[in-house]
Order: C-alpha cells, then sequence, then structure tokens
C-alpha cells in the first residue's frame, strides 16, 4: 500500500476525478484543521503526485468533483463546517484551481 501525507490531522473528506484531463484519476482532500483542500494529481505510474493546497475556507467539512460552470472542466466544491457555507473551487482543466 502506498501511503500519502496529508496533514497532522485526519482529512474530513476525499473527492476523485480528472482535474488535469489525461484519462487519470486525480484526488482532492478536505482539511478541518487547515483549512484547505489538498489536490493529488495522478501520475502514469500509479502513484499521486505531491498535493498542492487550495484555500477553501474555515473547516471545509465535505467535498465532491462536479462540472457546475459546464466548461467541461472539473471543479471541486466544499461544505465549511464553521461558517455554514459551500464554496467552489473553479477548475482551469490543468489540476489547479481559482481561489
Amino acid at each position: 500500500m502506498l501511503l500519502y501525507a496529508t496533514d497532522q490531522y485526519p482529512p474530513n473528506s476525499i473527492a476523485v476525478g480528472d482535474f488535469n484531463n489525461n484519462t487519470l484519476l486525480d484526488v482532492a482532500v478536505g482539511h478541518s484543521h487547515v483549512n484547505s483542500t489538498d489536490v493529488f494529481l495522478g501520475q502514469k505510474n500509479g502513484t499521486l503526485a505531491t498535493q498542492t493546497m487550495f484555500p477553501t475556507g474555515c473547516s471545509p467539512w465535505s467535498a465532491t468533483a462536479v462540472d457546475f460552470n459546464n466548461d467541461y472542466r472539473l471543479d471541486i466544491a466544499v461544505t465549511s463546517g464553521n461558517e455554514n457555507n459551500v464554496g467552489a473551487l473553479l477548475g482551469y482543466g490543468n489540476g489547479s484551481f481559482a481561489t
């Protein structure tokens, strides 16, 4: 089993999708203790690249991957437990997101 460090606290949520349009699955992990969502891009050898952190507000609790704005690029929606709202990271289609 391959292990990937996400933070000193366990993640609250996970979303899976192809965030950089290379036909490989990528993983987004929400962290309530660091107020970010980490994205691990899938690689051809079956491993995940080092995470990129995207700020997602206070206490991100749940994440899902959907194309919200119909641009054929996956976006990530994250609920913020302490702020009682939902935020969206709009995907650029290359594994990065507007914050």
